[in-house]
């Protein structure tokens, strides 16, 4: 799988940010905070996923490009 950076990972002093990725499959990889167990138990997950946060920015950056 490619993935072309299309906002995030900067502007953290050198440390890991919140990303998005586009792929070369149709999808997107969100780069994003852990959450914690307490709140995982109010979102249904199944098998294989995962719930992150990320920063408001970066969704509103992506909408308007």
């Amino acid at each position: 799988m490619k993935l072309r950076l299309i906002d995030g990972d900067g502007g953290c002093g050198g440390e890991a940010c919140p990303s998005i990725y586009e792929t070369d499959r149709g999808t997107y990889v969100v780069k994003g905070w852990r959450i914690s167990d307490s709140i995982k138990k109010n979102i249904s997950l199944t098998t294989g996923e995962d719930a992150i946060e990320i920063p408001t920015d970066i969704i509103e950056s992506i909408i308007k490009k």
